[in-house]
C-alpha cells in the first residue's frame, strides 16, 4: 500500500470547498434580501394600482379618511386627493405596469445576487447607476430626507459592487 493514497489532504480540501460553496458573501446576501424586499413592496403597490381601476378614487379616500378620523381639511389629505384626481385609467395602467416591471427587475437582481452571479452584479450596477441622475434631479427639485437617503443608499450599493467586481477581476487576471 502506498503512503499517498489521496484520502488525507484531498478529503480536507474537498470539505473546505464544500464549506466555501455554502457560505455567502454577506454584502451580496444583504443586497439580495434588500432587492427582494423592494420587489415585494413594488408588487403590492402594482396590485394596489390595478385595484384603483374602475373606482371613484376620491370617494374611496374620503371614506378612508373618515374611518381613520383624519380631518377632511387636512392640507396633506388635500394634496393627496389633488394628485389622485390626476389619475385616469390610462395612467393607472401605465403606473401599474411600470411598477410590475420594476418589481421584476428587483426580483431578478436579488435572485442573481443571492446566487452570486457576475451578471447580476453588472445588472445591478447598471440599473442602480442609471437612476442616480434622476434621483439627483428629484432631490434638487424638491429636497427631502427620503430622497437623500435613497440617493445615498444607491451610491453605496453601486460603489460596493464596482469595488467587488474590480477586485475579483484583478484576481482573475493575475
Amino acid at each position: 500500500m502506498r503512503a499517498g493514497n489521496g484520502l488525507g489532504l484531498g478529503h480536507i480540501k474537498l470539505k473546505q470547498n464544500e464549506k466555501d460553496k455554502r457560505s455567502h458573501n454577506r454584502g451580496l446576501l444583504v443586497l439580495a434580501v434588500f432587492k427582494w424586499f423592494k420587489s415585494l413592496v413594488l408588487l403590492l403597490l402594482g396590485v394596489g394600482f390595478f385595484k384603483l381601476m374602475h373606482r371613484d378614487i376620491e370617494a374611496d379616500f374620503h371614506n378612508l379618511a373618515n374611518q381613520l378620523r383624519i380631518d377632511p381639511d387636512n392640507r396633506y389629505l388635500g394634496a393627496l386627493l389633488a394628485k389622485l384626481n390626476l389619475l385616469d385609467e390610462k395612467k393607472i395602467k401605465t403606473l401599474g405596469g411600470l411598477t410590475f416591471a420594476y418589481s421584476a427587475l428587483f426580483l431578478v437582481e436579488g435572485t442573481g445576487l443571492f446566487f452570486e452571479k457576475r451578471w447580476a452584479e453588472y445588472l445591478t450596477i447598471i440599473a442602480t447607476l442609471s437612476f442616480i441622475p434622476l434621483e439627483i434631479y428629484e432631490l434638487l427639485k424638491a429636497p427631502s430626507i427620503l430622497k437623500c437617503a435613497t440617493l445615498v443608499i444607491n451610491v453605496v450599493i453601486a460603489i460596493f459592487l464596482i469595488v467587488k467586481v474590480r477586485a475579483e477581476g484583478k484576481l482573475k487576471w493575475e
